[in-house]
Order: C-alpha cells, then structure tokens, then sequence
C-alpha cells in the first residue's frame, strides 16, 4: 500500500502519494521542532529561538525533556561556527538541552560535530526509510 496524505474535507477521498519521502521527513523533524514550542507559548520564562538554521525551545527548566534544540540546518562550511555558537548560548543559561539529531539534519556528521564539541546529550533518531505496506 503506497504512503498516504489525506486530502483536505470535502474533497475526494483517493489516497494521493507523499510527493517525496525526504519532503516527508523534513515535515517530521520540524513537527517535532514545533511541539517542542508548544508548552513554551504559555511560560513565562520559556523562549524559542527559531534561526533559518535552528530551532532552540528553552523552558527555563533545568530538565532536558522540555529544553530541546532541533531542525538543524547547518551548511558543512558554517556547522563548525554555528554548533560553537550554539553550545556557548546553550551554556550561558546554565540549563541541560537535548540536541535532536534527526534523519534530515545537516550535515551529515551533526552528531559527530555535536559529541566532539562537548555535547553530550544527542539523541539521534535512526535513518531507516519509511516502509510501504
């Protein structure tokens, strides 16, 4: 069975195809940027920080489960000052973050770049291929 979007309501009913699986997970990993923010919207002392590159969600709890950074979208050229700059924001506030490493994030050795520059808590999800069934 091929992948399926629904269309909008009142439209026809037939399964259209995903245009591209890697459209598919871009929309995954910036789903989950954007639930990261979620709780954020109603904190007083949360923030998110949506760069081009970057989304940082910092509640202002020292707990990682809702300090999250994700949809990294570093050039292999800018990801060395750009991790840098990152880490160092990361640190001033004295909280824990978890980096989500995603199948889409860039470049390809993020999590590598992440662990060498002292960051220990990088989740990585697994580059396996969304199956049809």
């Amino acid at each position: 069975m091929p992948d399926l979007r629904f269309p909008p309501v009142g439209q026809h009913l037939k399964p259209v195809m995903a245009a591209d699986q890697r459209d598919l997970l871009l929309a995954m990993e910036q789903n989950l940027a954007e639930r990261a923010c979620h709780l954020h919207r109603e904190l007083a002392d949360a923030t998110v920080i949506r760069a081009h590159d970057l989304v940082i969600a910092d509640s202002g709890l020292d707990d990682d489960t809702f300090n999250i950074v994700a949809a990294a979208r570093f050039t292999p050229r800018a990801a060395g000052r750009r991790i840098a700059e990152s880490v160092t924001l990361l640190e001033s506030t004295g909280r824990t973050f978890a980096w989500w490493v995603g199948p889409t994030s860039t470049p390809p050795d993020l999590a590598a770049r992440l662990t060498g520059a002292g960051r220990p808590t990088v989740l990585r999800s697994r580059r396996r291929p969304c199956t049809r069934r």
